[in-house]
């Protein structure tokens, strides 16, 4: 049914530029802790799964889909 589908245009209704920093904040300080951790493949696969959710929300969130596409970085495609 139509109800149950996720409707993107609720997310963050209100107030969207904070809650839009804050979740940058949030990934830019998970990065840098991911940073310290010892092993190499853990970090590696670590930083592309966070890279992956940021451009997700990053796509999701943006208004001018097309524009936010056009601007999106070569690692972020990846």
């Amino acid at each position: 049914s139509e109800k149950n589908t996720f409707d993107e245009s609720m997310l963050f209704k209100n107030n969207k530029l904070f809650y839009i920093d804050q979740y940058r904040n949030y990934f830019r300080n998970i990065s840098m802790i991911t940073d310290c951790v010892a092993c190499e493949k853990c970090k590696l696969w670590s930083k592309l799964e966070f890279i992956g959710l940021a451009t997700a929300l990053k796509i999701v969130l943006t208004s001018d889909t097309n524009k936010c596409l056009t601007t999106i970085q070569r690692n972020e495609i990846i």
